[in-house]
């Protein structure tokens, strides 16, 4: 019964942006692609930069956004499902589904630059290890945060250069009465059509 479960979340992480987003082929899509690096640090820790990382502990994810609202002409509202491979000590999938509030700030005329913050959730195929190592309790189902800034790359009007920090968090206590869980700081590109 657990199993079943599990298995109807990981379904639901990777066919919710289409269950919202119409024609696959519509506008207003986005393709994220990044490489990040865990840390055992905390996200304040990861927002200043001053967190240890640990090569060992990394992945890759791709990441398909659909806009689904727009706020002001300035924000976007998208719905985001990621998949994750984590390679190094740890080989796991992790699949996210989030919701996705974007901050454009225009420069001549041009959606350039981006500011993005994002919640919701994070399932896990197994126990992530370097959450094992460093705190007491942790779960494969976790909440789940994103902060991305992105930005334009030369000659390009569809494609972008993204950094992103990708959290696992327990909410204090919220899940499995999990308190904190996992950082990592990545950089990858972002296209859109």
């Amino acid at each position: 019964m657990k199993t079943d479960y599990f298995k109807w979340i990981r379904c639901c992480f990777i066919f919710l942006p289409l269950a919202f987003s119409g024609a696959l082929l519509a506008d207003d899509y986005a393709v994220t692609v990044y490489g990040a690096v865990l840390n055992d640090g905390t996200l304040d820790e990861t927002f200043s930069l001053s967190a240890d990382y640990n090569s060992d502990y990394h992945f890759t994810a791709l990441a398909i956004a659909k806009r689904i609202g727009r706020y002001n002409e300035k924000i976007d509202i998208e719905l985001e499902g990621q998949f994750v491979r984590h390679n190094g000590k740890q080989h796991y999938n992790e699949y996210n589904a989030l919701a996705i509030a974007r901050w454009w700030f225009p420069s001549n005329n041009q959606k350039d630059y981006s500011a993005a913050i994002g919640g919701g959730l994070s399932y896990a195929d197994e126990i992530p290890e370097i959450e094992a190592l460093h705190h007491e309790k942790t779960s494969r189902l976790l909440g789940y945060l994103l902060f991305e800034f992105t930005f334009p790359l030369p000659a390009t009007q569809s494609w972008q250069g993204s950094v992103r920090i990708h959290h696992r968090s327990g909410i204090y206590g919220l899940f499995n009465d999990v308190h904190g869980a996992s950082n990592s700081l990545g950089i990858g590109v972002r296209y859109e059509f």
